[in-house]
């Protein structure tokens, strides 16, 4: 078993190894007590391939976090690997964005 606390800061690769961004949160559905999405804070190369507005003020305040299905992990360990790349992930349709 892998708790919440153990995921949140680890990073999250995505296909050829390319780094997506770290883990802020775990969403739970708390009618069935189980994680539903993570939250990938992501690193700004991503970012800025996704679309958001990135810069040294954003970067050191709050990077812009999306949410992913759970569905889309393919492996935990000392990083979570998704099945997706960068481009699958932004048209994921699951993909929700929580911050600008």
């Amino acid at each position: 078993m892998v708790t919440a606390e153990s995921i949140k800061g680890k990073k999250v690769i995505g296909v050829k190894g390319v780094m997506i961004g770290q883990i802020d949160a775990i969403d739970i559905d708390i009618q069935t007590w189980r994680a539903t999405h993570i939250r990938v804070a992501l690193s700004e190369d991503v970012a800025k391939q996704l679309g958001y507005r990135t810069g040294l003020v954003r970067s050191m305040v709050n990077k812009p976090i999306i949410s992913l299905p759970v569905d889309a992990i393919d492996q935990v360990g000392d990083v979570i690997t998704i099945k997706d790349s960068i481009k699958e992930v932004k048209d994921l349709e699951l993909t929700k964005p929580l911050s600008p």
